[in-house]
């Protein structure tokens, strides 16, 4: 019975809790009375792990229906054991918070009997070990062995996690866009797609059709990438994706496409007809592609509703939908092309995947001995690509031949083949049964996750503690305390590497650049529901459930939750409502719950008895209704993550009673009462910290808050009186911080001391990311900024610096103390005259943006800066100079200049064989490009605009083939002539406007066979002609015109430009006339003309009636506008 896996782990795991617990409430003084009894509950507790250890050895054919019966009553039993000894603790942290409290109003909440409390602790434990004494006088009756083990059961395999280093966060992002085998059928989607046939439809629909895990959705998301991309992006004004799963509800995908396209929000839409509105404003004659993910719908009724709203948003014609489904008949009801039926991977291309996965490095010699059991068990994917994965991710940890031979020869493979998903859920099953205990507890509780949802890491994590599944431990090198969320991102990636979880998404957040996100495949969520069918209930559920057995449910309707017997709810450790509203009568049902999720309700407020729930650790209100948490929320002394509504203002003075929180989520509109963050001294995340005036919180509430973890923002720093009262937030000694914002939000405060301030704010020297925000001091303290760039403060880690809106900061030299420092951002220091000599420091710099600053008059650029890629310098008016050391930045990548206005010239002699970008925009006074541009052997993109004073340009020096990007030359003043013709790769040109008093375009020399396929040129109002030369770029596709006010007709040679798929036309006033009738059908290809601020044209063009319609009546797309 595969599900005996699973209670196995979990048997062990709570029981190993239990004696975990019962070991440290023997110390309590709260115990006297029954201190026996809990001792007796550890020494049965402690045989049952040996007998639990020893189920994992015994033989196969012993495990019967009757061990799994015998291991639900122990879990059962073991979940009552927790619960009391909770309680316990619960009753320990009512006391301490009775002792310390001096409100009244809080006094008023106690009236325990501590006699008659210890009477019934001694009652319920003594229960508790009748029934642990009879399994365990029936484990020989079920074949369980009796073998002592001195290592206290399930737990002995806790030293390995202790151990394990955390994965490549690029690794898993990189592999999991990585596609075998489809290449081919990648391009015939995307021809089809693009075929100008199906750009003339309306909307045209491709299904995807495939066996579970054979790569449906990853096709379809790198279709979907190669359309974002590049040329491609011409096809497609928008791409939205969609994930369907069983319910086909119209509204509910609606909603979803406003979400993906762009963040567009449409939660507060209740109605089709305003959905559909909404949709039609960002869609609206443009052309969408859109994915439906998973679809199992077989109803064409439900189709032909949700085509009938899509062709309501009048989008342009060629819009395409693009349907995964694995069932032909989905395919057959909703497709309009040719289907494409995926076929499996061949053994060599799942040979291919596994080795990927199974190596650090793929391409580095492999065993002779391992390469043959490799390919053996590749012949075992049946050329499912997810099955590879999985198999490739488990045998990376696998060491030697022998384990490689286990894998090969599992009976796992020795499954009937009935079912198309059989085999894959085989190589999930066996990934399952290689994972360590706790972790299968982990992974069983991913089914309460919605189906195709994301997954956030440092959610699941909250979760995964509040249900006890990550036990702190001490490792063996010290004997500091591994913290619950270290162990849990252990887990994370354990599951990551183990390609249970996938799509992962990597993100700069608290804890710096980490895989925050991430999804579950569709059969591993469907492994997670079957592992955990024993006890969790969710709307992905389709069999009866055993209420006595049930701890955890999902998204099921309270009505039909309150039908379950009283007992079963007060057995429920989670429960997860975003449906309709939830009554208060079953709140105080709730005896045992560690999970309280309530999103997306409709209730506005929670009842009093909330406060009964005295084991809840994880509470989510933060996207419902709720105006006010209750007072009673400070009676949930064990809990450990809070989510606050957003929009919150205002939190109750009780949430100083929950000492125990580790992670606190609310809005930065959010008001404290003095005195309330600062008992709350287990916190390690806290969003925001706003210094408030006279009753606001003070700086010195953090004082205590040693554990702090990731990010902290402190808002309101003008509050804060001087230096001396700054160090009483004791930030010098929160070494588990790694970003800090300083801000300062109000200007209009007067402080005179806010240097010392900051002086007083100094971090740890861990901080790896500060920035400075509102700072209106004159000159920064010697830890950031120290005379001659001496060493005061050491920060070895920092290596981000961003300092913004510092309008009286006159002088920044950093110090040699930040070695480390990556990137340095310096935004609106509006008096900032000097950087010192502190860039020569940064040697390990690589990012260096400095922008309006206007003061600044050099950026002293040296020798130093061996390591820099960017370089962005915006708004500064007076800047003048750069240094000399231009040159010695090997490694730049991409240099920028906007809107400098004095600066004359840009050091660049020698060339930057690096360099890939240059960027030069509205520098009045630069009378020259560098010298050295032609060794900037490696340019790809040059854009130079509104730079006046260059009297010529030519970037015929230019080494051959470099620059492919484009080109942009806007308003020179004197320019001859624009040479180009040694730029074979120019692909995108956009040129002009030049000096206004031109009378003719300059003639710019392009190569004779260019392979240009985008021009733009930009006019002015004397010009009455378009170039000459443009008439032999056989190879263009789309041509902008804007802004030639004196042309009134388009030459007849427009016809030679037989590539030309679409011609905008922009602000042209005087323009009537088009080439001839003859001209323009010779435009074969044109599919799309445009035009805006043309108003002859435009009255010319009228459909049937204008003198032009019969020259563009052919054409599918045109649109002309009113500018």
């Amino acid at each position: 019975m595969f599900v005996l896996s699973l209670l196995e782990s979990a048997a062990g795991e709570v029981v190993s809790k239990v004696i975990s617990l019962a070991t440290d409430q023997l110390r309590l003084d709260i115990v006297w009375g029954f201190r026996e009894e809990i001792n007796k509950l550890k020494e049965s507790s402690t045989l049952i792990g040996n007998i639990i250890n020893d189920a994992a050895h015994e033989p196969e054919d012993r495990k019967l229906r009757a061990r799994a019966d015998w291991m639900k009553r122990l879990i059962s039993v073991a979940y009552n054991a927790d619960d009391i000894l909770d309680e316990i603790e619960y009753e320990v942290q009512r006391i301490v918070i009775k002792e310390t409290s001096l409100d009244k109003k809080i006094l008023g909440f106690f009236c325990n009997n501590p006699v008659l409390f210890r009477l019934k602790m001694a009652r319920k434990i003594n229960n508790i070990n009748t029934s642990l004494d009879d399994l365990y006088k029936h484990a020989a009756s079920v074949g369980l062995g009796m073998t002592r083990r001195s290592n206290g059961g399930a737990a002995a395999s806790k030293d390995k996690w202790e151990t394990t280093s955390f994965v490549d966060k690029n690794e898993f992002t990189l592999k999991d866009a990585t596609i075998v085998g489809r290449d081919q059928v990648v391009s015939d989607i995307i021809a089809t797609l693009t075929n100008s046939n199906n750009q003339e439809n309306i909307l045209s629909v491709m299904a995807i059709v495939g066996l579970g895990g054979l790569g449906k959705t990853t096709l379809a998301r790198s279709v979907t990438k190669q359309l974002k991309e590049g040329e491609m992006k011409r096809y497609f004004d928008a791409t939205l994706w969609v994930y369907v799963s069983n319910t086909f509800d119209v509204n509910s995908i609606l909603h979803r496409m406003l979400e993906s396209y762009d963040d567009v929000t449409g939660a507060n839409l209740s109605s089709l007809e305003a959905l559909i509105g909404s949709l039609q404003q960002q869609l609206k004659e443009r052309r969408y592609f859109l994915v439906l993910d998973d679809v199992w719908n077989e109803d064409a009724n439900n189709w032909d509703d949700l085509k009938r709203c899509l062709l309501q948003l009048n989008s342009a014609k060629g819009s395409s939908v693009i349907v995964t489904t694995r069932s032909a008949k989905v395919a057959s009801i909703m497709e309009t092309l040719p289907r494409c039926d995926l076929e499996t991977l061949s053994d060599d291309e799942c040979w291919s995947i596994i080795k990927d996965r199974a190596f650090a490095d793929p391409n580095a010699p492999i065993p002779s001995d391992l390469e043959g059991i490799g390919r053996d068990i590749a012949k075992k994917c049946a050329g499912l690509p997810l099955a590879a994965k999985v198999l490739g991710s488990l045998m990376r940890s696998k060491n030697g031949s022998n384990e490689w031979k286990s894998i090969k020869e599992s009976k796992v493979w020795q499954v009937s083949s009935d079912k198309e998903d059989s085999r894959i859920m085989s190589v999930l099953r066996l990934s399952f049964d290689n994972l360590e205990s706790p972790l299968k507890q982990c992974f069983a509780y991913c089914s309460m996750l919605e189906r195709g949802s994301s997954i956030k890491r440092y959610n699941l994590i909250q979760l995964w503690m509040a249900q006890g599944f990550l036990h702190p431990s001490h490792g063996h090198q010290t004997e500091q305390e591994i913290e619950m969320e270290d162990i849990g991102n252990k887990y994370f990636e354990t599951l990551l590497e183990n390609s249970l979880f996938q799509d992962a998404t990597e993100n700069e957040d608290d804890y710096g650049v980490i895989i925050s996100q991430c999804k579950m495949h569709d059969l591993v969520h469907d492994l997670a529901n079957e592992v955990s069918k024993c006890e969790s209930w969710t709307s992905d559920f389709n069999h009866e459930m055993d209420d006595h057995e049930i701890r955890h449910v999902a998204r099921v309707p309270t009505a039909i939750l309150e039908k379950m017997p009283k007992s079963s709810i007060s057995r429920l450790r989670s429960f997860f409502s975003n449906i309709g509203e939830v009554s208060n009568t079953i709140f105080p049902k709730f005896r045992a719950l560690r999970v309280l999720g309530f999103c997306e309700t409709e209730n506005q407020e929670l009842p009093y008895s909330l406060s009964k729930l005295k084991h809840l650790r994880y509470l989510d209100l933060s996207d419902g209704k709720i105006k006010a948490p209750p007072e009673s929320i400070g009676k949930l002394y064990n809990l450990q993550t809070l989510r606050l509504p957003w929009n919150l203002k205002k939190c109750p003075k009780v949430i100083q009673n929950l000492f125990n929180l580790r992670h606190f989520y609310f809005g930065e509109e959010m008001k404290f009462e003095a005195g309330i963050l600062g008992r709350l001294t287990n916190l390690r995340r806290l969003p925001f910290f706003n210094v408030g005036e006279e009753r606001g919180p003070a700086i010195k509430e953090l004082g205590g808050l040693n554990q702090l973890r990731g990010h902290l923002i402190i808002i309101g720093l003008e509050h804060v009186r001087d230096g001396e009262e700054a160090k009483k937030a004791r930030l010098v000694h929160k070494s588990h911080l790694s970003r800090l914002t300083f801000a300062w939000t109000n200007n209009e405060v007067p402080n005179e001391n806010q240097t010392e301030v900051l002086d007083g704010l100094e971090p740890h020297g861990n901080l790896q990311s500060l920035n400075i925000y509102g700072f209106m001091g004159a000159r920064f303290p010697s830890w950031i900024s120290a005379e001659g760039g001496e060493v005061v403060k050491v920060f070895p880690c920092l290596e981000q610096l961003r300092i913004s809106r510092c309008p009286n900061l006159e002088l920044i030299r950093i110090t040699q103390g930040m070695p480390s420092l990556r990137k340095l951002n310096i935004e609106s220091c509006d008096k900032l005259s000097s950087l010192g000599s502190g860039l020569n420091y940064c040697t390990s710099l690589q990012e260096l943006e400095i922008k309006d600053c206007y003061k600044l008059r050099s950026i002293p650029i040296t020798q130093g800066m061996p390591s820099l890629r960017s370089l962005k310098i915006s708004h500064c008016k007076r800047l003048s100079s750069l240094g000399g050391g231009l040159n010695y930045c090997t490694s730049l990548q991409e240099l920028e200049i906007r809107d400098c206005d004095e600066l004359t010239s840009i050091p660049i002699t020698q060339g930057i064989t690096s360099l890939r970008e240059l960027k030069i925009d509205s520098c009045w006074r630069l009378f020259s490009l560098p010298s050295g541009l032609q060794f900037c052997t490696s340019l790809e993109d040059l854009y130079i605009t509104d730079c006046s004073s260059l009297l010529s340009l030519s970037v015929s020096i230019l080494e051959e083939e470099e620059i492919s990007q484009g080109t942009v030359l806007l308003k020179l003043k004197y320019v001859r002539t624009v040479g180009f013709h040694h730029l074979t790769r120019l692909k995108t040109l956009r040129i002009g406007a030049f000096w206004e008093e031109l009378d003719a375009f300059p003639h710019f020399q392009l190569p004779p066979n260019s392979q240009l396929v985008e021009l733009c040129l930009f006019g002015w109002p004397k010009l009455e002609s378009l170039p000459q030369q443009i008439q032999h770029l056989t190879c263009l596709k789309q041509l902008w015109i804007s802004d030639f006010k004196g042309l009134e007709a388009l030459p007849e040679w427009l016809g030679n430009l037989t590539s030309l798929e679409s011609l905008r036309i922009w602000f042209c006033e005087n323009l009537k006339y088009l080439p001839t009738q003859n001209a323009m059908t010779s435009l074969t290809k044109l599919k799309k003309l445009r035009s805006d601020g043309c108003p002859l044209l435009k009255e010319r063009c009228t459909k049937e009636t204008g003198p032009e319609w019969p020259k563009i009546s052919h054409i599918p797309d045109l649109q002309f506008g009113n500018w």
